[in-house]
């Protein structure tokens, strides 16, 4: 694993142990709280590495959480594990389509984060020629990793 690699998720690592919410709540506190996390998240590791970018526009209005420039890396966060397939999939297709708009400094992975539990499900569910197409076609190479 990369240092620049290690040093946002250990961020995100140590943001999430101090703004999950750890008692019971409505769907609205948890929102605020997944909130809460990505932007402190994003916030810190702009401040560690001045090349990360937050929030980065992919197409029209979608936008990736980080991209580590210097690395070409995607970082995209769902905080809770609970049906991240949709927002993985989502996200792949952010990433496609910022490629189509920036030729000449494509994004090479995509590190996709989210609970172990959906983490865990997730790629049982991920198809290893569908892997591989997605890095014959499109350059991008899928990394899953935990919170």
């Amino acid at each position: 694993m990369s240092e620049r690699k290690e040093i946002i998720l250990g961020t995100l690592k140590s943001v999430h142990q101090t703004y999950k919410i750890k008692t019971v709540t409505d769907v609205s506190g948890h929102t605020k709280s997944s909130q809460t996390i990505t932007k402190v998240w994003q916030d810190e590791v702009k401040k560690i590495l001045g090349l990360v970018e937050k929030e980065v526009i992919s197409g029209k209005n979608e936008k990736i959480d980080l991209v580590d420039l210097e690395e070409k890396t995607a970082y995209e966060l769902k905080v809770s594990g609970k049906n991240c397939h949709h927002e993985f999939y989502k996200d792949l297709i952010k990433v496609i389509t910022y490629n189509l708009y920036h030729s000449g400094n494509k994004l090479e992975k995509l590190i996709f984060i989210s609970e172990e539990f959906g983490i865990e499900k997730l790629d049982g569910r991920l198809d290893n020629k569908l892997k591989q197409e997605i890095i014959d076609k499109h350059g991008v190479t899928i990394f899953l990793e935990s919170i």
